[in-house]
């Protein structure tokens, strides 16, 4: 039997649907590691990074490939890479917010 990547609600009872990753973020909180990203190694920002991404309401665990959170995701990342050296830090928390919160 072939397993279907179907992400949808009823998808859920074959337990493909991944268990929720979301926990949300405070515009401090997410100034708080847009700072500390910004002096981070590599290793460090990238799990800043997937911290940043946990903020999406909606984020499971495995990700989806496809849906409004996996578009949010895209754009957090996206906006990280080029955040990190561009943009003030309060015009790039209040793109965070807006796109966690959208």
């Amino acid at each position: 039997m072939k397993k279907s990547i179907d992400q949808s609600p009823s998808s859920s009872h074959h337990g493909l649907e991944g268990e929720s990753d979301y926990h949300p973020l405070t515009k401090d909180q997410i100034k708080k590691l847009l700072l500390e990203a910004s002096f981070a190694d590599m290793a460090r920002a990238s799990q800043i990074q997937v911290r940043l991404s946990q903020g999406i309401p909606g984020i499971r665990n495995p990700r989806a490939i496809d849906g409004p959170a996996r578009d949010k995701e895209c754009k957090i990342n996206a906006l990280f890479v080029e955040g990190r050296s561009s943009d003030t830090l309060s015009s790039l928390v209040d793109q965070f917010y807006q796109i966690m919160n959208s």
